[in-house]
């Protein structure tokens, strides 16, 4: 049996155990807006529709949120795309992968720090094509490779567009043509340069993909994404779930009480491993947390916090478990 006594030290230990297994992605969901979408990226080149911290990188990508009512055509699961479930929560975000002449959307958004030079980076994101034969007469008839992330040490927008250009550090060569199930593309990097910015799109030009047509028509490929993860960890950046609750079994650990007015318990087995732990803001940003172990119970104390909606992650023999907490003021 593990004996532990109370350890404050332990304030300082598990933010620093914790820092691999950060999303250095803010709104990674596209959960957070400044208010509803109500139309197609159009009227608002340069500001994804109000997804939180994310913009148009390259052309006009379109952000979809349950909140927008059906007349707009970007509410989820029902819209300008046809009928497709977020891979999680509420929110994704669109754009056109190919099109003639090299036409892409891209979008794009600031990493919550700064990548280090040197150090490995592990890159997941959903998508999903929106295209099929005769889909609700949209026109887009196509599917495509070399869909990616890239990192840059600065921003762009719709005036100022990142270039197409041949090069990704995070790329599927294969063409994702499923238009029901959501593919993860993952991959890894080392930094060789302190990169900002993450931006999410098809870097190749015409002459370098490879597309599949489902009908006739000039090729316009477009695809849907969510869950976009950076971390230094690969296990977390496989396992990540950002709104989706993966709970543990309440046997094996508690968490409570929940909501809560500034106390939090998580309740572990005695004599099983103690947990590490992490919590994030609805932004996706680690939030400094205060802890204290007492034999088989972790209490954190989030008084200091602004009340709202923190995602709790939990991580027992390489398992990775999440719970929404909603703290009260």
């Amino acid at each position: 049996m593990i004996k532990v006594p109370l350890f404050f030290f332990l304030l300082f230990l598990l933010p620093f155990s914790l820092c691999g297994q950060m999303n250095l992605v803010p709104n990674p969901s596209f959960e957070n807006y400044s208010s509803c979408p109500n139309g197609l990226n159009s009227g608002n080149p340069d500001v994804l529709i109000n997804a939180t911290g994310w913009s148009a990188y390259r052309e006009t990508p379109d952000y979809y949120n349950s909140c927008a009512n059906q007349s707009t055509a970007v509410s989820t699961p029902n819209n300008f795309c046809g009928y497709q479930i977020p891979a999680s929560g509420n929110a994704y975000v669109g754009f056109q992968a190919y099109f003639t002449t090299d036409f892409r959307e891209i979008l794009g958004c600031q990493l919550t720090s700064t990548l280090i030079i040197g150090q490995k980076y592990f890159v997941t994101f959903k998508v999903v094509n929106a295209g099929a034969p005769g889909t609700f007469g949209t026109g887009f008839n196509c599917c495509t490779n070399k869909i990616g992330a890239r990192f840059s040490t600065g921003s762009h927008t719709y005036s100022n567009p990142t270039l197409i250009n041949n090069n990704a550090n995070v790329f599927a060569d294969s063409i994702i043509k499923d238009t029901i199930n959501w593919h993860t593309i993952s991959g890894s990097f080392i930094a060789d340069s302190n990169y900002q910015y993450i931006a999410i799109g098809n870097f190749f030009n015409d002459a370098n993909v490879d597309t599949l047509k489902f009908n006739s028509g000039a090729c316009r490929a477009y695809y849907l994404v969510d869950h976009v993860c950076v971390s230094t960890d690969s296990l977390y950046a496989a396992n990540w779930v950002f709104v989706e609750e993966t709970p543990v079994n309440p046997n094996i650990i508690h968490v409570f009480p929940n909501p809560t007015y500034g106390i939090v318990n998580i309740l572990f087995q005695s004599g099983d491993i103690i947990p590490t732990i992490s919590l994030y803001n609805s932004i996706g940003a680690l939030v400094p947390i205060k802890a204290i172990v007492t034999q088989n119970n972790i209490e954190l104390d989030i008084n200091e916090l602004s009340a709202g909606v923190y995602y709790l992650y939990v991580m027992r023999n390489e398992e990775i478990f999440s719970q929404k907490i909603i703290l009260i003021k």
